[in-house]
């Protein structure tokens, strides 16, 4: 009895955490991931437009 008791607490203990990690997957927080994005867009921005620079570079524009 002892044991089917322990393994009962166990499976409620894990059933709570994998309803806690589901929330914490589903509920986004929008204000949060629209900043995210648009900071991730920036930083997309400003790689594409260095690569641009540097590729247009070769050693005959510093002679």
């Amino acid at each position: 009895m002892i044991e089917i008791d322990t393994l009962e607490s166990v499976g409620s203990d894990q059933n709570i955490q994998f309803e806690d990690l589901l929330s914490q997957l589903q509920d986004v927080d929008m204000a949060k991931a629209i900043s995210d994005f648009q900071r991730q867009q920036l930083y997309l921005q400003a790689a594409q437009q260095s690569y641009i620079k540097i590729s247009g570079l070769s050693l005959f524009n510093y002679i």
